[in-house]
């Protein structure tokens, strides 16, 4: 299974600007666009990138991918590790930003930028390794990106491992280190993970079964939009007495409220 089957459409948007990057994030992110602007202009990559990323998402300037994709391009060239990663990712993306898809070239760039500690870039080289995209398929690899991204608090990656010790690809299978790699990502928000982490307290995997956690955490699941993890949700509630189904149902709510998936910032 991979966490990251709607990367193209999510994970940008909550991971930009992290690791190496996160710096000059810092520095440059809350710069209004003239700034930026003038910045781009003399060349600055940190300004390009950041500019970059404005119309990329369509933050205070129109949505403009081509626009985004050459500033991208002239920070990437000047070593910049947030316009390597996002120009990667453009790459990945593909025609959903009006480029063509090109894994080999989207690989080649997250190299570039994860050694210098971007944390999206480590992220998307383990999900490739871990897939084979633009590379040999390695689960060793995928795991070694994936831990330094999770090192950074990288919520996918953190589940992705989860996976991988579930399924006991790259790792010795073990159920105890999956429920404790999904609990870190479920708390950090993400749905796939509160959804696997609700199924395994359902199963008894990895922990002792407890049909009120496993009903609190797939309702959360589903809360954020994870709709697969319904009929886990279900099966949990038909195992709940009417009062602890009413204690649970608070529990979730509140768990909800405090674990639900929302962007960085």
């Amino acid at each position: 299974m991979n966490i990251r089957p709607l990367f193209a459409l999510t994970f940008i948007g909550l991971l930009w600007g992290v690791g190496a990057s996160q710096g000059q994030a810092k520095e440059w992110n809350k710069e209004p666009v003239a700034v930026l602007q003038q910045g781009a202009a003399e060349g600055d990559a940190q300004a390009q990138s950041q500019l970059g990323r404005r119309y990329f998402e369509g933050d205070g300037v129109a949505m403009d991918h081509q626009k985004a994709l050459e500033l991208f391009k002239q920070a990437a060239s000047h070593g910049d590790a947030l316009g390597q990663s996002m120009l990667g990712a453009m790459y990945y993306m593909g025609e959903v930003v009006g480029v063509a898809q090109d894994y080999k070239k989207a690989f080649a760039l997250f190299n570039q930028a994860a050694p210098q500690g971007d944390m999206l870039a480590q992220g998307m080289l383990g999900a490739m390794y871990l897939k084979g995209e633009g590379t040999a398929q390695d689960n060793k690899k995928a795991l070694e990106w994936f831990s330094k991204a999770a090192e950074q608090g990288d919520r996918g990656s953190q589940a992705e491992i989860g996976m991988m010790y579930l399924e006991g690809k790259g790792v010795a299978q073990d159920d105890k280190k999956a429920v404790e790699w999904f609990e870190q990502a479920a708390k950090k928000g993400n749905a796939e993970a509160q959804g696997l982490l609700g199924r395994m307290y359902l199963e008894g995997k990895g922990v002792d079964q407890d049909y009120a956690q496993a009903y609190i955490w797939t309702a959360v699941a589903v809360a954020n939009g994870n709709f697969d993890a319904q009929s886990a949700m279900e099966s949990a509630k038909q195992n709940l007495t009417p009062v602890a189904f009413e204690e649970a149902d608070t529990k979730a709510r509140n768990y909800f409220e405090q674990h639900r998936d929302q962007p960085k910032t």
